[in-house]
């Protein structure tokens, strides 16, 4: 798979988790407003319902009250016209039939007006007689509209004069019409809906809780199936992170990844350069297996893969935990040695190149005798870059090559020409 194209699927499922999180907080979100606004719904219809039914059976008692008490709440005649208006002497009587008429109906109170927005009858007698001039809702009934609202009263005298405490209540405004169809007062009539409003409320409760159990197995199953999928996105990012960094054949780093292992390593040794809290060194190898081409010939090249798989796994076990080696091109592989002088870098590779050389390969039952020739590096002071140790230990790894191989050489360093280091240089050279 070409690097452009591992980076671009790579890219396209790394935000697998940032994708599943996203989802969880919509889908949080998507079940609150749903159930908000379905349990306010449902709390609108039936609250409007409970609302237009008491208003309904408040024209209703209305009508059967005007009927039943119209000779002793209205005066008047066709032709003088008709007011609404109740005698002192009459008050009392009035009172007791109203309260004995009304008492089945749910109603805990009752106001009359008459067109002058003057209270003629209430059932809470200290208000009989008082003006409601900036009533609205009263000016609407007067000019021949229904008016209901619902309130909460937080006490009541109901029919009975007895208190009732918190009650709902439906307020509507019912006109009195007169025979000659002209608007002569209002009814104001408090209907107890407490009964109704109470199961309203429960029926949003169990809207609430169906809606809840629907919605979370609902979502719950596509979150399930939605974690899968995101885990399988992980797996295989992992598996494409994998395979963009790794040599396929010997399970190690592959070129591109140990380049950008030794620019990192480089960048962290020059940050801790800047803080002063180390002096930057890094150390680095190339190694190549010597006749490489002779074991193909002689072996086969599935012979070869094995060899270079074996030899891989020998390098890895002789290096330092913070090391890195990585695949640099058909035999050659490159060894990238953290906080490293020259003389701990030839000791590595001298420990590298007796591990490959000390014993043979077995391939198939046949032992392979194998060799590797190593170049060393490392960077000098002053060095901007990694790069030109890296083509040093490369010139390295060719003198090795030309004086004999199996041996490790260094090559362009001051430090490879001191005294203190040659000793150990033409030692291995012997």
């Amino acid at each position: 798979m070409p690097a452009e194209k591992e980076q671009t699927v790579v890219e396209r499922v790394k935000n697998a988790d940032y994708f599943f999180r996203s989802l969880v907080l919509v889908a949080a979100l998507s079940i609150g407003a749903i159930l908000m606004l379905c349990c306010y719904g449902t709390y609108k219809i039936y609250l409007n319902h409970t609302i237009t039914t008491a208003e309904e059976d408040a024209v209703q008692v209305s009508e059967a009250l005007l009927k039943h008490e119209e000779v002793n709440i209205t005066k008047g005649d066709k032709e003088k016209g008709f007011t609404v208006t109740i005698s002192p002497e009459e008050l009392p009587h009035v009172d007791q039939r109203l309260r004995q008429f009304l008492r089945p109906f749910g109603i805990v109170k009752i106001k009359i007006y008459n067109e002058k927005r003057t209270i003629v009858y209430s059932t809470d007698s200290a208000i009989i007689g008082k003006h409601d001039k900036n009533n609205v809702r009263l000016v609407r009934a007067l000019l021949g509209f229904v008016d209901s609202k619902l309130e909460k009263s937080e006490d009541v005298l109901d029919m009975a004069e007895e208190k009732v405490i918190e009650v709902d209540v439906v307020e509507t405004y019912v006109p009195i019409i007169a025979d000659d169809g002209r608007v002569i007062g209002a009814f104001e009539i408090y209907m107890d809906v407490s009964r109704y409003t109470s199961d309203v409320r429960n029926v949003v409760v169990s809207t609430f809780a169906i809606l809840l159990v629907v919605l979370l197995s609902v979502f719950g199953c596509s979150f399930f199936v939605i974690r899968r999928m995101t885990e399988r996105l992980r797996e295989a990012e992992a598996e494409l992170e994998r395979i963009a960094v790794t040599d396929p054949l010997t399970g190690i780093a592959n070129r591109r990844q140990i380049i950008h292992r030794a620019t990192e390593e480089f960048a962290r040794q020059m940050r801790r350069k800047q803080q002063r809290t180390a002096v930057p060194s890094l150390g680095i190898i190339m190694a190549d297996v010597d006749h490489f081409k002779q074991i193909n010939d002689t072996y086969g090249h599935s012979a070869g893969d094995d060899v270079l798989k074996e030899i891989a796994s020998r390098i890895g076990s002789v290096l330092r935990q913070y090391d890195a080696v990585g695949r640099y091109g058909g035999e050659e592989f490159l060894v990238v040695l953290s906080e490293t002088e020259l003389e701990e870098t030839w000791h590595i590779a001298e420990r590298i190149r007796r591990r490959v050389a000390d014993d043979p390969v077995v391939v198939d039952n046949q032992a392979i005798r194998v060799s590797a020739s190593l170049g060393i590096a490392t960077v000098l002071a002053g060095e901007a870059d990694y790069r030109p140790a890296l083509e040093r230990a490369d010139k390295g790894l060719y003198l090795a090559k030309t004086a004999g191989r199996n041996r490790v050489m260094c090559a362009g360093d001051e430090q490879c020409r001191g005294e203190r280091f040659r000793p150990k240089l033409e030692a291995v050279k012997g």
